[in-house]
């Protein structure tokens, strides 16, 4: 048996605890040969877990079985322009070691949670281009990785040399390998002068030039309060360790998402019209890249829900008022619900590579989760209609054949890809089997 593995059983669960069952055996590598044992000596299926962020079934295991990688949390090495690090480590973590440095990884998540293997091998959000132009999430920083393959072997793929196998990594969810280790391009840590906008919703739907702007910062639409926030980024310029790093990092239950919560549903509209405007800090504050990290807590606290799909860059303008459009006319939109609207830059990946933006309406309120639910399935079956493409591990309700809708013959080469490379499907998830069209298959 490898070393450092824990294999009581034990009750596992996703970050806010709605994902949760019972295991025979949680196994924890604490070295890169420990994890090549326990994959390639397994006979089961086995779920791998990283920072457990999904809000979907990517955390149902197939198995009895599952692998937690927060042992393999080292960092490895801080060099001039990159550092080394272990595949279980969360970027929050990652980014405070860097920034002692002055350093950051050019682009990461809005959450600090998150594991660096699993922000690789899953389509993460990354709304933090204003201060570095063209940076997008955590998998395009990568320059190497070091990944276990579902037969035990460890194999180094490279940026440049292996494209078409890290395209592939970095949409599998972990079935084509599970990432050791990774080396990532760092920059030095940046700085802006922000402040906030309010703007009408409506006349902003029609206004191209507005949109492109809104694009280059980061912009929040309130469909039923007819209004938006914009966060205008403005003087980027290099910036200095010069606050302790756990004073930077903001929280998520601001005191909009506060007050929306205890506001009767009748009033929301109205007073929540009145508190956006009064909220927002019109005076341009500088702001480190560093405080886009926000730490959420795993007691459910944080907000009830997001779905994230994308499009090709061109259809934004096009298909922006239908989404807003449906948000306004569908009951169960709670009224305080915000859409996030971030761009994504070109990434060599295996979907979809090209420059791409991300809609994701957000629910603050649980108690709002019966209506939310509802709303969530008609919102999914419209934007598909629309022609979006899901981020799978932000996105529940997806089957095979919505993909093979979305991505045709692509769909068909990525899950040949997959099962190519893992044909047991020894590294995987119940959610994963539904979209890959073998659950409910012997392996």
């Amino acid at each position: 048996m490898a070393s450092g593995v824990d294999t009581g059983p034990a009750r596992i669960s996703n970050w806010l605890g709605h994902v949760a069952t019972d295991v025979d055996a949680v196994l924890r590598p604490r070295t890169i040969t420990d994890l090549q044992e326990i994959i390639g000596d397994a006979r089961d299926r086995l779920l791998v877990m990283g920072g457990r962020m999904s809000k979907t079934a990517l955390m149902e295991p197939p198995g009895r079985r599952a692998i937690d990688m927060s042992g393999l949390n080292a960092i490895v090495d801080i060099g001039t322009d990159s550092v080394t690090v272990g595949g279980g480590i969360t970027l929050l973590e990652l980014s405070r070691a860097l920034y002692a440095h002055g350093r950051q990884i050019p682009g990461f998540t809005i959450t600090a949670d998150p594991s660096v293997g699993g922000s690789i091998t899953a389509p993460t959000k990354g709304a933090n281009h204003p201060f570095n132009p063209g940076a997008n999430g955590v998998s395009g920083a990568v320059l190497s990785a070091k990944v276990v393959r579902p037969n035990g072997e460890l194999v180094e793929l490279h940026d440049g040399s292996d494209d078409e196998p890290l395209a592939l990594l970095r949409d599998s969810y972990s079935a084509a390998g599970v990432v050791a280790e990774a080396r990532l391009k760092t920059v030095p840590l940046a700085s802006a002068d922000v402040h906030e906008e309010v703007l009408p919703l409506t006349p902003f739907l029609e206004d191209p030039g507005q949109q492109a702007r809104a694009l280059e910062q980061r912009t929040l639409l309130f469909p039923k309060l007819d209004l938006l926030v914009m966060r205008v980024h403005e003087n980027r310029r290099p910036a200095a360790p010069d606050a302790p790093f756990d004073s930077l990092l903001t929280g998520p239950n601001t005191p909009y998402v506060r007050l929306a919560r205890a506001l009767p549903r009748r009033a929301r509209a109205t007073v929540l019209r009145t508190a956006v405007r009064l909220g927002i800090d019109r005076r341009a504050t500088r702001r480190l890249h560093i405080q886009n990290l926000t730490h959420y807590p795993r007691d459910g606290s944080a907000y009830l829900d997001f779905i994230t799909w994308s499009f090709s860059i061109g259809r934004f303008a096009d298909a922006m008022p239908r989404i807003v459009a449906f948000c306004r006319a569908h009951p169960d939109y709670p009224a305080e619900s915000l859409i996030e609207v971030f761009r994504t830059f070109p990434e060599k990946r295996f979907l979809d590579a090209d420059e791409r933006v991300a809609i994701d309406p957000v629910s603050f309120d649980p108690a709002e989760a019966p209506r939310w639910e509802r709303f969530y399935r008609d919102y999914n079956r419209m934007i598909q209609d629309l022609g979006a493409s899901p981020f799978l591990n932000q996105t529940r309700y997806i089957t095979a054949s919505d993909m093979r809708a979305v991505y045709g013959a692509k769909y068909d080469a990525w899950r040949e890809a997959l099962l190519r490379i893992d044909p047991t499907r020894k590294l995987g998830s119940r959610y994963l089997d539904c979209v890959l069209g073998t659950a409910g298959e012997a392996p």
